[in-house]
């Protein structure tokens, strides 16, 4: 083959297109090889030499060795400001006249982006905390990836071919699907929160976009679904939204929720003549027990407490925790001063069975209960809660074990009570409380065996306290432990 013919022949092969010694000398250069690097001249640059040192090594390498097999290599090359991509091919070619190797270029600079691109876009789907599927024009499904699969609990074997409607929760209606495929036809997109079945059956909150694929000519070609699970962000403000109703311990109703069922139930007396009564339940030495075995049989407790007071009421009483250790409940319509009597004897006598927290530590309920009637003693929220409040202070102050309806004083005692509080509260801070050591006495020796402390106290207006008043006020407020020490 001359010369000639080995250039005919370059030209006819439509890649960039060379012929090279053994020694790596270019002699021939195709037509689409000028036109690619931009000249005309069949004298132009040796092409060996604008590669890559280890490209270039590797080629000279391989003619030198004499091995028949092709080779393939690949290098960046920089024509005119912009570096390609290229795959370059030796094949050895031997005739009489001319001895050496064929070289051809191909640009892959764009196919190896499209492969980076899939592969990155196969790495994101792979990977995405999303669950994703991708059905086909007539949603059958094609693929889904790991996401999809740890939300619903399917496979790839279980959807593959199947629909979308394999997810269906049943909490639509028909037109809510014909709606969202309505926007999806028409805008190409669709978003928004949807509810799904797991393939055990559980039921779901996502929230869910789909996006229609369309080819050159316009043609819906694939739709993509992409959705994430809502169950825990549901789950989360559900937990907040009943906790704003409801105590964090017990989950019985909170004050705020309370009071707005009082209210109700002093709006039904006025329409319906319903006679409520408001009973304020204290369990007493709740802070001795916080104390003397931790917060967690405290709460133990409580919890108790509120699970007998669900157990015991009716259908249609209302009972909630207020606070500390003092619970509210609302019969919606008493039987008068006798019937609410009865009710609350058998409430107490039910509360005041000893429960078991843990450990094996038994506790001994005492509970105390005042009770306001609605309209006997009050009309309205604020004076039923007044109330009832002055009527289970009397029971506490008094030691009763029982309870005790409201009655006029009550509220002057109360407020003799707090303020009596308030006074020894500063004069515990003060150190007003005055320490007397009364001598213990053997009886048959006459010898000095001991003292013991006494707590006295003078107030400046009330003069001296006797200590039966102030020491059960110290319990009952929680200031006997600062009082002792």
């Amino acid at each position: 083959m001359s010369p000639a013919d080995l250039q005919h022949v370059l030209d006819l092969i439509p890649l960039p297109a060379f012929f090279c010694t053994l020694q790596g000398e270019v002699l021939i250069r195709n037509r689409d090889l000028l036109q690619w690097v931009g000249t005309s001249e069949p004298d132009g640059a040796d092409w060996l030499d604008t590669l890559p040192e280890e490209s270039r090594t590797q080629i000279l390498a391989w003619l030198a060795t004499g091995a028949a097999e092709p080779l393939e290599s690949t290098a960046t090359l920089e024509f005119r400001g912009d570096r390609r991509l290229v795959q370059v091919r030796m094949t050895r070619l031997a005739s009489p006249a001319l001895c050496g190797a064929i070289g051809t270029f191909t640009d892959i600079t764009e196919l190896t982006s499209q492969r980076e691109s899939l592969q990155q876009m196969a790495t994101v789907f792979a990977s995405a905390t999303e669950g994703v599927l991708i059905t086909d024009a007539r949603m059958n499904i094609l693929n889904i990836n790991a996401a999809f699969s740890q939300v619903t609990g399917y496979s790839l074997e279980d959807v593959a071919g199947q629909t979308p409607r394999i997810l269906s929760s049943g909490r639509h209606s028909a037109a809510f699907y014909r709606d969202m495929w309505a926007a999806v036809n028409r805008d190409g997109y669709w978003r928004g929160e949807i509810w799904n079945r797991r393939k055990n059956g559980e039921l779901y909150p996502e929230e869910l976009s789909i996006t229609a694929l369309h080819d050159a000519s316009g043609k819906v070609t694939h739709y993509v679904g992409v959705f994430s699970d809502l169950s825990m962000l549901h789950a989360t403000q559900e937990r907040a939204d009943f906790l704003a109703s409801h105590d964090q311990i017990t989950e019985l109703a909170n004050r705020r929720v309370f009071e707005q069922a009082l209210a109700e139930a002093v709006a039904q007396h006025q329409w319906q003549q319903a006679r409520p009564a408001l009973v304020l339940i204290n369990i007493r030495r709740f802070r001795e027990i916080n104390h003397s075995y931790g917060h967690r049989a405290g709460d133990a407790m409580l919890k108790e407490i509120a699970r007998r007071l669900v157990a015991w009421k009716s259908e249609d009483a209302k009972v909630a925790r207020l606070g500390g250790a003092n619970f509210g409940l609302i019969l919606p319509d008493a039987a008068g001063v006798r019937g609410v009597s009865q009710q609350i004897e058998a409430l107490l006598r039910e509360l005041r069975q000893p429960l078991l927290v843990e450990n094996g530590i038994e506790l001994m309920v005492d509970a105390t209960a005042g009770i306001a009637l609605c309209p006997e003693h009050g009309r309205n929220v604020g004076d039923l809660l007044r109330f009832a409040d002055s009527a289970v202070a009397a029971a506490r102050s008094e030691g009763s074990h029982g309870y005790r309806f409201y009655e006029a004083g009550f509220t002057d005692a109360v407020h003799t009570r707090l303020s009596h509080e308030a006074r020894l509260r500063r004069a515990i801070d003060n150190g007003d409380i005055d320490v007397h050591f009364q001598p213990q006495v053997d009886v048959r020796s006459g010898v000095v065996i001991g003292a013991e402390a006494l707590a006295r106290w003078h107030d400046a207006e009330l003069g001296p306290v006797a200590p039966d008043r102030f020491i059960g006020l110290a319990e009952e407020s929680g200031l006997i432990l600062p009082l002792g020490e």
